[in-house]
């Protein structure tokens, strides 16, 4: 589980044990399982949200293919006269 073995995890329990005191930790590990709910509801309802959402329709405007007509330039240019 993300790289970290049982002798980390026993290292860390106790870092967490003596910063927080045996009181606070039952109130730390409830807010820490709300806040993973939140955040896997909010994750599903933004999948959902994607999932859901219908595609941009191909565009009507026929701009796009007068643009792309070959421009004769030739013989239309006139050179300024000074």
């Amino acid at each position: 589980m993300f790289g970290v073995g049982p002798g980390e995890m026993i290292v860390i329990a106790i870092v967490i044990l003596v910063l927080f005191g045996s009181a606070k930790l039952p109130e730390f590990a409830r807010s820490i399982g709300k806040s993973m709910r939140i955040f896997k509801e909010e994750a599903s309802k933004l999948k959902s949200e994607f999932e859901n959402e219908e595609p941009y329709p191909p565009p009507t405007s026929t701009k796009m293919e007068s643009t792309q007509k070959p421009i004769d330039v030739e013989g239309k240019v006139e050179p300024k006269k000074s």
